[in-house]
């Protein structure tokens, strides 16, 4: 088993009866205030327009793929192809616009597995975003599967709203979101903020499960497992003829990793190569800005 570590960083540095004037703006200043709470309440109270949800699956052998777009908030595609695949997936939009940032809640997932070859994978652009606080659009979350010649699943889910993207799976896949064996095959998970990114991938031959229990990302930065200091659950296990691990990472301003961090422009990568056998990798998670 051959390990490799490198991380390189750049140093960058809201009645008829007379009425006394005190007590008449006293009233003014009480109707003011209950006019502003009201206001308040009402910005803070999501619409509750009905939910538009979408359903998509595919079985048997070929291509199929679903390209879900709401309104300019972004867009999920799910896409499952093989010689012999079961696929499931739902896309939904709240349509809720919480406190009228004119950016609804979007969640998609996806369950597939496809046998004797074939690819599956979700992903989602995040396109809308309350700039002011949370920075600019533009992450993106890609799952995705491959095999020449075996099994390839994917169990997963994302979701966006208007401060972030959040993949979190608590509640829907608890372990091995992505695994895959054949001759030539690869499990991949990555997110993006626009500029700053993480991904975790096994390939080869042989075999390999990755597991990535929830990510987020904004305009503000990634986090690759363990998104806002949520539970951590990280690990990847592969098998086989010769497969290879992979963590690779970039970062702008700092980067943190499992007992270690950077400032300046970092670039990061972890490698870990076996043949003829098996191997665990744990605490492979990333984080940047």
């Amino acid at each position: 088993m051959v390990v490799y570590k490198t991380a390189v960083s750049e140093q960058v540095s809201a009645s008829n009866k007379a009425v006394s004037p005190r007590r008449d703006s006293m009233k003014r200043a009480l109707v003011i205030s209950l006019v502003c709470f009201v206001l308040a309440v009402a910005w803070a109270i999501p619409s509750f327009a009905q939910a538009t949800v979408v359903d998509w699956t595919f079985t048997g052998a070929g291509l199929s793929s679903l390209t879900f777009t709401p309104d300019n908030d972004a867009i999920v595609n799910l896409f499952a192809a093989g010689n012999n695949v079961t696929a499931t997936g739902q896309c939904t939009d709240a349509n809720n616009n919480p406190y009228g940032y004119n950016v609804d809640s979007v969640t998609a997932w996806l369950r597939g597995t496809t046998t004797n070859g074939g690819q599956i994978s979700l992903q989602l652009n995040r396109l809308g975003s309350y700039v002011p606080m949370y920075g600019p659009a533009g992450q993106i979350s890609l799952w995705e599967v491959f095999s020449s010649d075996g099994t390839a699943s994917l169990a997963a889910r994302t979701s966006m709203n208007y401060a972030s993207m959040i993949d979190s799976q608590y509640g829907f896949q608890a372990n091995g979101q992505l695994q895959a064996s054949g001759t030539t095959f690869y499990v991949l998970r990555q997110i993006t903020n626009g500029t700053d990114w993480g991904l975790v991938q096994i390939s080869g031959n042989g075999s390999g499960t990755i597991t990535c229990m929830n990510s987020g990302a904004n305009g503000t930065g990634y986090t690759l497992e363990g998104w806002t200091g949520c539970y951590k659950n990280d690990s990847a296990t592969m098998s086989g003829a010769s497969t290879i691990f992979l963590v690779q990472a970039f970062a702008a301003h700092a980067m943190t990793w499992e007992n270690g961090s950077s400032t300046g422009a970092t670039s990061y990568m972890v490698q870990v190569t076996q043949e003829d056998g098996s191997a665990t990798i744990k605490d492979w998670w990333t984080a940047g800005n």
